[in-house]
């Protein structure tokens, strides 16, 4: 038997298959998350010139974030990220390409060059390149639209552990999207996600264990990862738990 326990909102998703999309809004310019192994402009600079496409990433890295010892500047995080991208290092490809694309760093806007860095990131392996360029191509910004590359890319970027990548993964088994439509693989991808902390994944994880979305129905999962993705601050999962009679 089907708990159902989230039926309510169901009833608002149904333009979207009860599936949340995750990810074609956001944001195109962001800082990455992860910080470069050197803990200073001090320490990477001498690997830097001397070539090490990674130190040169990382001293652009400090100067984009203003962290390292030293303050923002774009103009010399864009200097030493096109250092790292002319040795086709894919991470300085990836935020050279973003610098492009919005004119930042002292640069003119270029779409051309941007996506030409764009692709030879996502080419080189870099996930969250792939993941961008994936939904540019899904979206036809900057590029012809192609959802069958643009699928292809994000499921790339979703094998090597993104997890925006594997929700949008998750979305497109279950809605059929240039895939074959398995329940199945969408329940894994969403869970790949949801463990990873992305509460868009979670929200339709607990979807899935509500309505036996490829598993079998569980309300204790079902609340459990609802609750997860509300403690994120996901409004529409705080809803959904209201709903069910949750004091949330």
């Amino acid at each position: 038997m089907k708990f159902r326990i989230f039926r309510t909102l169901l009833l608002c998703l149904l333009t979207v298959g009860t599936v949340v999309s995750c990810s074609s809004s956001k944001s195109l310019y962001r800082i990455r998350e992860e910080m470069p192994r050197p803990r200073s402009v001090a320490e990477a600079l001498p690997d830097a010139r001397r070539g090490s496409a990674d130190a040169q990433y990382a001293v652009g890295a400090f100067y984009l974030t203003g962290k390292g010892g030293v303050n923002v500047s774009l103009n010399e995080a864009r200097v030493w990220f096109a250092k790292a991208a002319a040795q086709e290092q894919e991470e300085a490809q990836y935020m050279l390409a973003n610098m492009y694309l919005n004119g930042k760093g002292g640069l003119k806007p270029s779409v051309s060059e941007g996506i030409r860095l764009m692709q030879r990131s996502a080419q080189n392996g870099d996930a969250v390149a792939q993941y961008k360029l994936g939904w540019f191509y899904m979206d036809g910004k900057y590029v012809a639209k192609n959802e069958s590359e643009g699928v292809r890319l994000i499921r790339l970027s979703a094998e090597q552990g993104y997890p925006e990548a594997q929700s949008d993964l998750g979305k497109f088994f279950q809605m059929g999207k240039c895939l074959p439509r398995s329940e199945s693989a969408a329940f894994r991808w969403y869970r790949k996600s949801a463990r990873q902390g992305n509460a868009v994944a979670q929200f339709n994880l607990a979807l899935c264990y509500d309505l036996g979305i490829g598993c079998t129905s569980s309300k204790e999962d079902a609340l459990y990862w609802m609750r997860k993705a509300a403690a994120q601050g996901l409004e529409k999962a705080k809803s959904a738990l209201r709903h069910a009679g949750e004091d949330y």
